[in-house]
């Protein structure tokens, strides 16, 4: 296999045919052939399932429905789409010739925009047009096109259906004769999505064949979107040469590598440099493409067609950014805030409504090199042509060097006809280095919470849009429009990423969290896991715990805090001790990034030694921890190993002897796990240096009820006499803790017990009755649980 790089620098356009397969044209918004049976199926047949490929599909369609509606759904689908990326560029060669399996009007939309001549074959009633077009381009489409069908009364068709591709077979041959002659003395590229398309693998291997059968000197390449080296190198065995990308990648290196065609343009019509269209996302044609409600539903920034399709809702800053713009005195509009918090999206809203006031926008692909000198080319071209552009930037930090010297230059004229809106995650965007003229003749969005404004628009479009409604979890789409907002707004913070994670209840949202990560140095992603993960289990993190946890000195701290804003914020506990506070965003979000940032058992437990051994008593922050660490979820409950969580507990008691949790936890633990002596143990130790407490007072009948229920060979008497032992406790506990609804339950437990081993309910009715006293003065939940648990039981007994 080899890099998109070495085959741009293989090939010379002018001896080289391209071959255009299912899905090549994704960047310009087009489908896979499985994406466009599964469109048709959503406008034709919505709710049925029909198995197999497009051409089963198609072929069900239309004996179902008849051949016309098939084709107008089709046409539907397809006819809407613009070229971008790649096929903006395509023009820019000379190309031998262009073979493609698609239906759609790409390649001709953009031979037309950039005036370059292209002889088009859609059946065998047109070779003439081939031969009348000496110097043209010739493009064979070689399952027909959009423009030509029979069910219009053409004599060409297109083909979709298994019967058309019977019909068709003349044509293809015909064309395969042609492809064997360009083969025979010229390279072929195969463009396409994936090698599991069986008609793209189809053409390839009749590829393969003639330059076999010719021993012919052309050579062979295929640039496939989809990575799959196992059928890759299957296909290298036929003679390809297989790289991964898309056209964009290709035609981006080719342009560094050979000279493009004059770039001529059509009438009245502003179009990019060759060198830039395949680099550059252009607005109005990104928001035809159809929008993906998933994607955003996964954790994505809104595309240019979610926008459109209105999926995104207006922000209260929106207007002074739009005005910065408008007002045309701004070089520049940034954006900047912590992952999550929209920055993408508001800056893409702002670029459809202004591409809806005249305004030219563009949207730097990051997958490719940003070069100035490209776009002072095109400020120009705008000036002269008495326009105005707007070229956003997504994710500046890496670029900020050539941006730098892009608004320096800018700021040199009278006046610019570009201006650049930035968007940047405030971790990168604060260390590094910017030219004054952005500051100086720009504007500063900082993005964090939600307004009011923001959260009621939001609660808005969930409501209004039927395919978001759907996804919405169930608790939050059943609460009134006074619940969600007060739940956003409060129990969420306004922040955007605990809002969405509560709107929706789906883990695909943690991406956004994991890239923010992921963009960090070392450094700071260790800081921020380790006060995540204190933060997670409910504790309170303070500067001296994390300095004396990560070995680093005050002003190191101070430096990383400074990169970490609105990441990791510092806040007052008691300044003249010295004592400040750290916390991510939100709760939420520090457990989100301690499920992955410690997923390894080894390293939490590593770090929940580390942390005790740590620990300062004295402290009242960290007094608090020993609590807030034996956290079930996030703390010394979550590990695995009861061995490493008695260590962990004993290291806190030890530490701590008054402290009543880690003793309550110790002796659950010996509970569960059957160890009765330990637990007898710990429960005299705990109860001779805390007191008796209402845990402790119910893990002393919970203990003589296991001891009832366990102890080898001993009567049933014995047994018997253990529980009544069990019940005069839970008595006791009752009467002592009159308010602890947990006594109860743990009564209604002895109770059944006494039932099971005596068929005697006397007992057990008794504590159903108390339950149901009890639940009606306290309210409390589990009460109500044990009720009913123990009603269900009950009735066995008959």
């Amino acid at each position: 296999m080899i890099d998109v790089a070495a085959m741009a620098a293989a090939i010379e356009p002018s001896a080289c045919s391209l071959f255009f397969g299912s899905g090549a044209g994704i960047s310009s918004g087009a489908p896979t052939g499985a994406g466009l049976a599964s469109a048709l199926m959503d406008e034709l047949a919505p709710g049925a399932e029909i198995d197999g490929g497009l051409d089963d599909v198609a072929s069900i369609l239309e004996l179902r429905l008849g051949r016309p509606r098939l084709i107008a759904a089709l046409r539907k689908i397809l006819e809407p789409l613009m070229p971008g990326g790649g096929f903006e560029a395509l023009p820019a060669f000379n190309w031998s010739a262009i073979y493609t399996t698609n239906y759609d009007y790409l390649i001709e939309r953009s031979y037309a925009r950039s005036r370059r001549a292209l002889a088009v074959s859609r059946s065998n009633f047109d070779f003439s047009l081939v031969e009348k077009s000496p110097d043209a381009t010739p493009l064979f489409k070689v399952h027909g096109c959009l423009s030509q069908d029979i069910s219009d009364g053409h004599q060409a068709r297109m083909v979709i259906t298994e019967a058309d591709y019977d019909d068709y077979s003349t044509y293809r041959e015909v064309l395969f004769k042609r492809l064997d002659l360009d083969i025979s003395s010229k390279d072929l590229i195969v463009i396409g999505h994936s090698l599991r398309d069986p008609h793209i693998k189809e053409y390839m291997d009749s590829a393969a064949r003639l330059h076999r059968e010719k021993n012919a000197p052309g050579r062979l390449f295929a640039l496939l979107w989809e990575k799959d080296e196992e059928r890759a190198a299957l296909m290298e065995r036929k003679g390809y040469q297989i790289a991964f990308g898309g056209l964009e990648d290709l035609l981006s290196n080719l342009l560094e590598t050979s000279a493009p065609v004059l770039d001529a343009t059509a009438e009245g019509d502003f179009v990019l440099p060759p060198a830039l269209r395949p680099r550059t996302i252009e607005v109005q044609q990104a928001r035809r493409v159809g929008s993906n409600v998933m994607r955003l539903f996964n954790g994505s920034a809104a595309s240019y067609s979610d926008v459109e399709d209105g999926f995104t809702f207006p922000r209260d800053v929106e207007v002074s950014g739009r005005q910065s713009i408008t007002d045309r005195e701004a070089l520049s509009l940034v954006i900047t805030g912590t992952g999550g918090v929209g920055k993408t999206t508001l800056a893409r809203r702002l670029l459809v409504s202004l591409a809806d006031t005249g305004y030219l926008c563009w949207e730097h692909d990051n997958n490719f090199p940003f070069v100035k000198s490209d776009w002072l080319a095109v400020e120009a071209k705008l000036r002269e042509a008495g326009l105005y552009g707007v070229l956003l930037i997504d994710d500046c930090p890496p670029l900020l060097s050539q941006i730098n010297q892009l608004v320096g230059s800018l700021a040199e004229l009278d006046y610019s006809a570009l201006i650049v809106v930035l968007t940047a995650a405030s971790p990168q965007w604060r260390p590094r280095t910017k030219n004054p003229v952005i500051f100086e003749r720009g504007e500063e969005i900082v993005l964090s919470r939600l307004s009011d404004a923001d959260i009621r628009e939001l609660i808005n479009l969930l409501d209004r849009k039927q395919s978001v409604k759907h996804l919405v979890a169930p608790i939050f789409s059943s609460a009134t429009a006074v619940e969600k907002f007060s739940l956003l707004r409060r129990r969420c913070g306004a922040d955007m990423y605990v809002c969405l994670k509560n709107v929706f209840a789906t883990e695909s949202l943690d991406s956004i969290l994991l890239r923010e990560f992921a963009d960090l140095s070392i450094e700071n992603q260790e800081m921020y896991r380790l006060v995540a993960a204190l933060e997670a289990t409910g504790g309170q993190v303070h500067r001296q715990l994390v300095l004396r946890l990560l070995g680093v000195e005050s002003g190191t701290i101070s430096a990383m805090l400074n990169f970490l804003e609105g990441v990791v914020d510092e806040f007052d506990i008691k300044p003249h001790d010295g004592l400040f506070g750290l916390s991510t965003r939100h709760r939420v979000i520090a457990q989100t990034i301690t499920k992955y940032k410690y997923a390894d058992e080894v390293e939490r437990y590593s770090l929940l030694k580390r942390v005790i051994a740590g620990l300062n008593p004295t402290l009242f922050l960290e007094l608090r921890m020993v609590r807030e660490i034996c956290d079930k979820d996030y703390g010394i409950g979550s590990l695995s190993s009861e061995e490493e969580q008695a260590e962990l507990y004993r290291s806190l008691i030890t530490l701590a002897p008054a402290e009543r949790i880690p003793r309550h936890r110790l002796v659950g633990l010996y509970l569960r796990s059957g160890e009765f002596d330990l637990a007898e143990r710990e429960l005299q130790d705990a109860v001779e240096a805390v007191g008796l407490d209402p845990p402790l007072a119910r893990y002393e009948v919970m203990l003589s009820i296991k001891r009832s229920q366990t102890t080898p060979g001993i009567m049933d008497e014995d047994r018997y006499a253990l529980l009544l032992r069990a019940y005069a406790k839970a008595q006791a506990a009752i009467r002592r803790f009159e308010k602890d609804p947990y006594s109860r339950i743990v009564r209604a437990d002895v109770a059944l017990a006494v039932a099971e081993l005596t068929k005697d309910t006397t007992r057990l009715d008794e504590a159903i009755a108390d339950l149901e006293l009890a639940y009606s003065e306290l309210r409390e939940p589990n009460l109500n649980s044990a009720l009913r648990r123990m009603r269900d039981v009950r009735r066995t007994f008959g």
